[in-house]
C-alpha cells in the first residue's frame, strides 16, 4: 500500500483530535488499523460498560464497593483493589509518564531550547550558543512555555512542528492578565464547594463541567480550523497516520495492542464510574450528560 495517506477532510481531522492524538502524543499510532482497532473497540466495548456503571450506580445510588459487597461478595476485593489502583494512578503514573516518556509533545521535538535576548523564541537542533544558561537547556519546550505564559513573557507558541499555532485571542492580551491563574482560581474554587457542601454538589458540578467541557473541546477545534496551516498540518499528519501493511505485528497482536491501550486510557472498570454515578442520582438527562 502507498505510503502516502489521501487529504484528510473536516470530519477525518475532528476525529483525531478527539481521541486518536493518543494522550498528547504519550504513544503514537503504528498504523491505520491501530487507530480503527481504538475506535472500535471504544464504541463496542468502552462506552456500553461505561454506561452500565453509571447507570448502575444512579440507580442504587451506591459505590462500587456497596454494590460489590450486594451482588457478589466475594468479590468485593475487587472495587477495593480498583480504589487503591485509581488513587496511585491520580497521584504519581501522571508526573512518572510525564518524566520517562519518550515521545515528543506535539509544541517541541528539540533537544535544547535557546531563548534569545529579544521577544521572539527559537527551538534549534543545532548546538546550543555557550552564553545560554544551563538552566534553560535543562528546561523542556512545554516548561518554558507555562512559565513564560504564566508570566505574561509569551503569548504562543513558535514552533509547532508544522500543526496549527495556537495563540490567545485578542481579547485576553486587552484584558491584560493571564488565563493560567484564573482557571486554577475557578478549579478550587469548584473543589472548595464540592467540600464544603458535600458529595451531591458534585453532581451539579459535573452537570455544568459536562457541557462546559464539551463547548470548550468545539471552541478549540474551531479555532484550530481557522488557524490551520492546511499544507502543513497534512505534512504533519503524514508522519503519525500513515496508513500502511503491519508487516511486523499480526493482525491480532494489533488489535490486542490498541484494546489494552484503551483500557489503560479509559476508565473502563474503575472506582470512579459507580461514584460518579451516584453523585449524578437518578435523572436520565443528567446521567447522560
Amino acid at each position: 500500500m502507498s505510503s502516502e495517506i489521501p487529504h484528510w477532510n473536516a470530519f477525518q481531522f475532528v476525529i483525531i483530535c478527539v481521541y486518536t492524538c493518543f494522550l498528547s502524543f504519550v504513544q503514537s499510532p503504528s498504523g491505520g488499523l491501530s487507530v480503527v482497532a481504538v475506535y472500535i473497540s471504544l464504541l463496542v466495548l468502552a462506552v456500553p460498560a461505561v454506561f452500565v456503571q453509571l447507570k448502575l450506580g444512579g440507580y442504587l445510588q451506591t459505590s462500587m464497593l456497596s454494590m460489590f459487597t450486594k451482588f457478589f461478595p466475594i468479590w468485593k476485593g475487587c472495587p477495593v483493589c480498583l480504589s487503591v489502583c485509581l488513587s496511585v494512578c491520580l497521584s504519581v503514573c501522571l508526573s512518572v509518564c510525564l518524566s520517562v516518556w519518550e515521545e515528543d509533545y506535539l509544541w517541541g521535538k528539540c533537544d535544547k531550547v535557546q531563548h534569545m535576548a529579544r521577544k521572539d523564541e527559537m527551538c534549534s537542533l543545532s548546538k546550543p550558543d555557550r552564553f545560554v544558561t544551563l538552566d534553560l537547556i535543562a528546561r523542556r519546550p512545554e516548561e518554558l512555555f507555562y512559565l513564560r505564559e504564566f508570566l505574561q513573557m509569551s503569548d504562543s507558541i513558535e514552533d509547532m512542528g508544522g500543526f496549527p499555532h495556537w495563540r490567545f485571542n485578542e481579547l485576553a492580551h486587552k484584558a491584560e492578565m493571564s488565563l493560567m491563574p484564573v482557571t486554577l482560581a475557578i478549579v478550587w474554587v469548584l473543589v472548595a464547594l464540592v467540600v464544603g457542601f458535600g458529595a451531591r454538589l458534585c453532581g451539579w458540578v459535573l452537570f455544568l463541567l459536562g457541557p462546559a467541557a464539551v463547548g470548550c473541546l468545539l471552541t478549540v477545534l474551531g479555532y484550530g480550523f481557522h488557524h490551520l496551516d492546511t499544507e502543513q498540518a497534512v505534512i504533519y499528519l503524514k508522519n503519525l497516520y500513515v496508513f500502511k501493511d503491519s508487516d511486523d505485528e499480526h493482525i491480532l497482536t494489533i488489535w490486542t495492542k490498541n484494546f489494552k491501550f484503551l483500557t489503560y486510557t479509559f476508565p473502563l472498570w474503575s472506582a470512579i464510574c459507580c461514584t460518579m454515578g451516584k453523585l449524578c442520582g437518578r435523572s436520565r438527562k443528567l446521567r447522560n450528560l
